[in-house]
């Protein structure tokens, strides 16, 4: 009874007691003495609010974009990097933070979480302001059609989270404020802003670079390169909905900054890219914004402006090449080489997609197959006129969507493939491409095989990805057997791997059938080159950096220029540049190593002095050692005009460092005088061949191959490959297409037809069905009579086979002299 009130005074306090405790159920606990709120800091009605619209919406809504890209697909990427989704997810925690503090009664976890919202509504208040445009059109959706609710998250989330905050403060005590707003709220914007101000800078300065003032673009381009933001420069070179580019726009706006880097064409950036960085801009992966890393790319659009054009152009995100096989049989006897490079492109975007990629040949070498693979099939392709195969290609390919590949040349020595269409989500498409070439002679009785390599592509390739290489000989080869089996890198085979092979006797005077006359024949022979070398050379010296650490290989490798020869070496800077002339060859080399190789230079100028000085008399050459010129920076028609009305022009030694693609070489495709100086190794080694050759030290060999009446022949057809013929072929379309005989241009074309030859007049397609090859007049080639590759178990076949029939012969030889006895 003891525990039972006495008194009505003391009823009144357990009933005190118990009135507060009740309305102590909606608000935080507190210590005594503390001022306890009259209503409870959230409701029922506000804590169902809050996940719905504060937790669930944005939460659903990041989940959302960051697999289906519907924003970034439409209007522009909310979330192209790991930061940004990490800034996003803010919003939601800082919701969900706040309702349990408040709802668990963590009163001492309130000023942090306090500056946890603070920093969700700066980072909020940006995305809101970014949305905001669309934001009527989002409302308008909402109420009339139904669906807008996505592009409405940023403002409904940042509503939520001033009613957190206002939550926040009624549960929290007077005595001790909450953390004041402005600190984080300013936080959560500069999180956001801060990284984009290179980038805003970035964009200003790609302006400068792209005024028509000389002056300006050159600061402009060494601004760039000193303090300017590559990863923004690459953006730029991509037609994309980009955040950097839509937040440089906004803060610009919001600040009063007009960006004159805004509205640059892609092709411009490019141009702009190759003259910062010296590379070009789809020798790097596909920027963020494009390619999503960390998410592969899977369900993405992509949008190909260059869909069957004549050029490699950009990355194509979801595209790359799953599969690469180079298979190759060398004909020591013939002194040539057939491989078949066979390759795989897989597309996980949810759009058809073109591979496209540009390939270097061995010097001389010749495409003379090309395949495509429908519904499992191999289907040969149909060799015509440049102009028709093109046309052909780009109706079925952009127009009807079907299955067609083209081949073209793209310059010396080099072709462009491109196959469409790469089918979506996960489909794959198969070709194979056949080059025939000849072995580079490195003696009378050597030769060294080549293999073709690629210049530039629009598809990616793992990190672990290698091209599978199988050579095999009728010869040793270097490695010491009849087979070379390698698994490169695509580094390892841009880096033009070789192999040294032993020629026969027989090697040297080889005749064979002219497939397209049974009154002639192709005879070829081996004949020591000329020693005497050019009369005048010009050295032109690249001053991009890709010859940066190459210039004081060139310095070395002049001291050892023939002392007989006059030379000039012409640096190709901003300006071209005469660093010296004449045989004083320690200024020369003391003049070039201060030189400064950066960025990317224009070439075209310099190649222009260079050729009027070798012109000036007859014999000769320029030697033009360079890295890859991926843009044309000044028109070429002033050098094109040299080559086509010179009566004596001299020769272009062309020598490369690294693979890259070259502009102005695929500009002087029916220059009968561009001789590519490739030989497997670095600059130095071709540097100090070509040298060599000049000083007969040691003495230089060539192939010649001739065509000759059957009846002039000094020995009847002796066996040699059918590649012979293709070879001189090749030479001969180009000395038709170079021509001004009346006609020669369509014998150039019949002549390559007829022996389904890829040249500068001619190229190679496949297509779908027999209509579209009857709509162009092309035929596809007869798989007969197409080169092939023996595979290794036909091979060893046909050796067993031969074996027969040599063990045989003896044994008949015996039998019928037994029955002669008898």
């Amino acid at each position: 009874m003891s525990d039972i009130p006495s008194s009505p005074s003391a009823a009144g306090n357990v009933s005190g007691q118990s009135t507060a405790s009740t309305a102590a159920a909606g608000a935080v606990a507190s210590s005594p003495g503390e001022h306890r709120p009259a209503k409870p800091a959230l409701t029922t009605a506000g804590e169902v609010m809050l996940w719905l619209f504060g937790i669930i919406l944005p939460a659903c809504t990041i989940g959302l974009e960051a697999t289906y890209h519907w924003c970034a697909e439409a209007l522009f990427d909310p979330i192209p990097s790991w930061w940004h989704l990490f800034l996003a997810a803010l919003v939601p925690t800082a919701n969900l933070a706040a309702w349990f503090a408040i709802v668990r009664r963590r009163n001492a976890w309130l000023p942090r979480v306090a500056q946890l919202n603070a920093f969700a509504l700066g980072v909020s208040a940006v995305w809101v302001a970014m949305f905001l445009p669309i934001t009527p059109f989002a409302v308008v959706g909402l109420m009339i059609y139904g669906f807008g609710l996505l592009p409405l998250t940023p403002l409904i989330s940042f509503f939520m989270l001033t009613r957190a905050r206002g939550a926040l403060r009624r549960g929290h005590s007077a005595s001790t404020p909450l953390p004041k707003v402005w600190i984080g709220f300013a936080a959560g914007v500069l999180a956001l802003v801060l990284p984009q101000m290179h980038d805003l800078a970035t964009d200003e300065m790609l302006g400068m670079a792209a005024s028509k003032d000389t002056a300006t673009s050159r600061r402009g381009v060494a601004l760039l390169r000193a303090v300017g933001s590559r990863d923004s420069l690459l953006r730029s070179c991509y037609a994309t909905n980009d955040w950097s580019r839509f937040m440089g726009g906004f803060m610009g706006g919001l600040l009063g900054i007009r960006q004159s880097g805004r509205g640059i064409a892609a092709e411009d950036a490019r141009t702009i890219f190759y003259r910062v960085t010296g590379e070009p801009f789809n020798s790097r992966p596909a920027p963020a914004s494009v390619s999503m890393p960390g998410r592969g790319g899977r369900g993405m659009w992509n949008f190909d402006t260059d869909l069957g054009g004549a050029k490699v152009a950009s990355r194509v995100p979801g595209l790359s090449m799953t599969s690469s096989r180079l298979d190759g049989k060398v004909e020591a006897a013939s002194a040539t080489s057939y491989t078949e490079w066979t390759m795989v492109f897989k597309n996980i975007a949810r759009n058809q997609s073109e591979a496209r990629a540009q390939i270097e040949l061995p010097p001389g070498a010749v495409v003379s197959r090309l395949t495509l693979w429908i519904d499992g099939e191999p289907r040969e392709a149909a060799f015509g006129g440049r102009g028709q195969v093109r046309a052909a290609y780009q109706e079925v390919a952009v127009q009807q969507r079907r299955d067609p590949v083209l081949v073209t040349t793209s310059g010396p020595d080099r072709v462009l493939m491109q196959c469409f269409p790469v089918p979506p989500n996960g489909g794959e498409m198969k070709v194979r491409v056949g080059i025939t070439a000849p072995l580079r002679l490195t003696g009378e009785r050597r030769g060294r095989v080549l293999l073709p390599r690629f210049l530039e592509t629009n598809f990616e390739q793992g990190e672990d990805f290698a091209h599978d290489v199988w050579i095999e000989s009728d010869a040793p080869l270097g490695l010491g057997g009849h087979t070379a089996k390698l698994s490169l890198r695509d580094d390892g085979l841009r880096g033009t791997p070789s192999f040294d092979i032993s020629l026969p006797e027989q090697a040297a005077d080889r005749t064979v059938d002219d497939p397209t006359d049974p009154a002639f024949v192709i005879r070829q022979t081996v004949r020591r080159a000329p020693t005497n070398g050019p009369s005048r050379v010009i050295f032109v010296v690249d001053g991009s950096k890709a010859m940066a650490s190459e210039l004081r290989v060139i310095a070395d490798a002049l001291h050892h220029v023939p002392v007989s020869r006059d030379f000039t070496v012409i640096f190709a800077g901003d300006e071209p540049e005469i660093v010296a002339a004449g045989r004083d060859v320690a200024t020369i080399d003391a003049a070039l190593r201060k030189r400064k190789a950066t960025g990317g230079r224009d070439n075209l100028p310099a190649l222009e002095r260079a050729w009027d000085l070798a012109a000036a008399e007859p014999g000769g050459a320029i030697v033009w050692l360079h890295g890859p010129q991926p843009v044309l920076l000044s028109s070429p028609e002033r050098l094109l005009q040299r080559t086509e009305r010179e009566h004596t022009p001299p020769l272009i030694y062309d020598i490369a460092v690294g693979a890259g693609p070259n502009r102005i070489i695929e500009k002087l495709d029916r220059f009968p005088g561009v001789r590519a100086v490739r030989d497997g190794g670095d600059l130095a080694a071709s540097l100090d061949r070509l040298l060599a050759s000049w000083r007969g030290e040691p003495p230089e060999f060539t192939l010649v191959r001739e065509r000759v009446p059957r009846s002039e022949a000094t020995a009847a057809p002796t066996g040699g490959s059918s590649h012979i013929a293709r070879l001189w072929g090749l030479a001969e379309v180009e000395r038709l297409a170079a021509s001004s005989e009346p006609g020669a241009a369509d014998r150039a074309v019949k002549l390559a037809l007829a022996l389904q030859l890829v040249t500068p007049v001619s190229g190679a397609v496949v297509l779908e069905r027999k209509e579209q090859y009857d709509r162009y007049g092309l035929t596809p080639a007869d798989p007969n009579s197409v080169p092939t590759v023996p595979e290794p178990a036909t091979a060893l076949l046909a050796l067993l086979g031969g074996g027969a029939l040599l063990l045989r012969r003896p044994a008949r030889a015996a039998l019928c002299s037994g029955r002669g006895a008898s």
